[in-house]
């Protein structure tokens, strides 16, 4: 009986799986040709061969769905930092200039694998519409988002412990380097850079590395 009902929960989860699998690989193909505002629920459901309803069975809102692929944006957003930290550890990174320059170059990388879903996940933080999410989906937003700034906080304390970095505020730094990162890429976006291979954004990165090491750097 026991090893009955395993085997009924077991082909239960693997449906769920399935059926969640369906759903994300039909918004995926939405969000990306209609992007996030056009997207609708029902376009969603006919890509995915099922009704509406069964949609909202594992994702309450479209933000929701939406989220659910920016979440991997955010995790590999902290990857980068400790990609960093661990070259930075062994004295790979040696001048603030190259520090500032490889971080900006991983989230630049990261941006680009996704631009549509990068963007909108600033937005949602710029208008709170965060705490419209739903409870869990609102949390591990919010609990990777910290982890994100507290490595990255950790990384800039360990350059000026290693003396790369003049001492500063690493919390007012960590904010400064993100604001800069996000406002580069929305502000290059609106003037459409992305049709001429990002090269406003190189430049803009660059001459932004050169400022924080001329300005913080030993």
């Amino acid at each position: 009986m026991t090893a009955s009902k395993d085997a009924i929960k077991a082909r239960r989860k693997k449906e769920k799986q399935y059926r969640i699998g369906t759903i994300l690989n039909s918004a995926q193909k939405v969000f990306f040709e209609k992007g996030f505002l056009k997207a609708t629920m029902d376009e969603i459901a006919i890509g995915a061969a099922i009704s509406k309803p069964t949609i909202y069975q594992y994702f309450e809102t479209k933000e929701d769905l939406f989220l659910s692929f920016a979440l991997p944006i955010i995790e590999e957003i902290d990857e980068a930092i400790i990609a960093i930290e661990i070259r930075l550890d062994n004295n790979e990174i040696i001048t603030a200039q190259q520090l500032i320059e490889e971080l900006f170059d991983y989230f630049f990388i990261i941006y680009k694998k996704s631009p549509e879903m990068f963007s909108v996940l600033q937005v949602f933080q710029e208008t709170k519409r965060l705490f419209g999410l739903g409870t869990q989906i609102k949390e591990n937003i919010v609990e990777k988002g910290r982890k994100n700034y507290r490595s990255l906080r950790r990384l800039l304390k360990k350059a000026m412990q290693k003396g790369i970095l003049q001492e500063c505020d690493p919390f007012v730094f960590g904010d400064i380097f993100w604001a800069i990162t996000v406002g580069i890429i929305q502000v290059e976006d609106i003037k459409g850079d992305y049709n001429q291979n990002h090269k406003f954004k190189k430049a803009a990165f660059k001459m932004a590395a050169e400022i924080f090491a001329g300005s913080l750097g030993k």
